[in-house]
């Protein structure tokens, strides 16, 4: 089996929830004997891009570095890019000969590919639009603004593409709303790398430790978060650090409130994790959060909010799942996690650990896309390597 793989960037060269699968999607594709072509932009020396891979994951993997065009800051701008870099993408795909089973598409990238296909030169296309947050509540009017003119192109590739992956729950509501057929919508969740699963737990010796980890964006719910925790904080030992990169203006001035910064290393964030007791996540938009998978990788029980496919990961046995935008129910949700017993905290963070390995580790998701793509599209699987052979030594 051989699959190009769109994406508008890897981790770590690229920051985001969809270069972080793009990159998971890559290694753990490879290291089950799928043929990959990466065509990717961020980094453009391909030795540091096979440097993240082992020598085995490099032998099924080809790497090709796209330019992402930038054409100024002027409204609409993005979109614009995102075209230009799917023709790009497209052109660099016709020049290697147009050999795949499958284009899988993040976000944009196979739109110039969609617009073509009537010349019958492509492999079927699947796109994954991930959170989908254009048909998500918007929250002022420049979010509202940009929400209507990614529906555009979002629409074009929800009506055109031969497949489409949904993380789950809302999000393939959505798709369908959006008439896209359901028959062709394939339903996987977010994955999580394996190492997070090898850390040892690391208590917190300065007491209670609750973390809240993404850049500053209105959606993400930092002003609401902001608004109550002077309150929930005050009498407690707890300490409260956001990891990210946190714009002066957007911080609190409190003694029990840190703030780090952008974390890039992974065995620096893997520690704040493993040392947290709660991950607070109360975005107003998401698709399915690659931060609460790595929380409840590292024992951290979770309060976030019932947006996406959330809810496939948060109920009531790790932790509490709110209504978005509310914030009586998130300051109700911090209350109850504060007056929890050291007992009741730790079944609640065994339970988010067993899930996350159990039903979210990548080796499993990708395993499950390698059988619905053989079986959807007819095709054999990889040949050189058994798949639970390769699940059993990840």
């Amino acid at each position: 089996m051989k699959i190009a793989l769109f994406t508008d960037g890897i981790q770590p060269f690229v920051i985001g929830g969809m270069q972080t699968h793009s990159f998971q999607l890559a290694k753990h594709l490879t290291q089950l004997g799928v043929m990959v072509d990466l065509y990717h932009t961020g980094e453009p020396d391909e030795q540091q891009v096979l440097a993240l891979f082992s020598e085995s994951e490099r032998a099924y993997l080809t790497v090709h570095h796209i330019p992402f065009p930038k054409s100024g800051k002027y409204p609409g701008h993005y979109i614009r890019e995102s075209y230009q870099f799917s023709k790009r993408i497209w052109r660099a795909f016709l020049n290697q000969g147009a050999k795949a089973d499958l284009i899988y598409a993040q976000g944009f990238t196979g739109w110039h590919g969609l617009m073509v296909r009537n010349k019958g030169i492509h492999p079927p296309i699947c796109v994954n639009l991930h959170g989908l947050e254009m048909y998500q509540t918007a929250h002022g009017f420049s979010s509202k603004l940009a929400h209507a003119m990614l529906r555009i192109p979002a629409q074009f590739l929800i009506r055109n593409a031969d497949f489409h992956h949904s993380l789950g729950g809302s999000l393939t509501d959505i798709l369908e709303d959006q008439g896209a057929d359901r028959a062709k919508i394939w339903e996987l969740p977010n994955g999580v790398k394996p190492e997070w699963f090898q850390a040892p737990a690391q208590p917190n010796e300065s007491g209670r430790s609750w973390v809240f980890l993404g850049r500053y964006e209105l959606r993400k719910g930092i002003e609401l978060l902001n608004e109550t925790l002077p309150d929930i904080l005050a009498g407690t030992d707890i300490q409260f650090t956001f990891i990210g990169p946190i714009p002066d203006e957007h911080r609190i001035n409190h003694p029990h409130v840190h703030y780090t910064g952008m974390v890039r290393e992974f065995e620096v964030l893997q520690k704040y994790l493993a040392q947290a007791d709660w991950l607070v996540c109360p975005s107003l938009a998401e698709g399915m959060p690659t931060v609460i998978l790595e929380a409840m990788a590292s024992r951290c029980g979770i309060i976030a909010t019932d947006v996406g496919a959330t809810r496939l990961l948060v109920d009531h046995e790790v932790g509490f799942l709110i209504p978005p935008s509310d914030l009586a129910a998130l300051s109700g949700a911090l209350r109850q996690a504060a007056d929890l017993g050291e007992s009741e905290i730790t079944h609640i963070q065994d339970r988010a650990f067993r899930r996350a390995k159990h039903q979210f580790a990548w080796p499993v998701i990708a395993e499950t896309l390698v059988e619905q793509i053989s079986q959807t599209l007819s095709i054999s699987g990889p040949s050189n390597r058994p798949l639970s052979q390769e699940i059993s030594r990840s």
